[in-house]
């Protein structure tokens, strides 16, 4: 549990500074399509007003479960991670 938790962190890390900086390539494959998207219409409306974001990711505060159910009929688990981050 703790190296799932702790690579929950490393990616949104990146998925983070992805988005900050503007180019979603690398992180295409860790986010949905919705979440893709609203990133992506974000990036292009900050593009076309001429706006620049110079973002540092300082590091993680805190990374925790904040929910977990378990689904009997499909033996899947559902987690959810409260991650506080620190950007200057």
């Amino acid at each position: 549990m703790i190296d799932f938790i702790s690579g929950a962190g490393q990616a949104y890390e990146m998925i983070l500074m992805a988005y900050e900086n503007g180019d979603l390539a690398d992180v295409r494959g860790f986010i949905d399509e919705e979440i893709y998207t609203a990133f992506a219409d974000s990036i292009e409306t900050r593009r076309d007003q001429g706006i620049s974001i110079d973002a540092e990711f300082i590091g993680l505060r805190e990374v925790a479960i904040d929910e977990a159910t378990y689904d009997d009929a499909n033996s899947e688990v559902e987690i959810t991670l409260k991650i506080v981050g620190e950007l200057s």
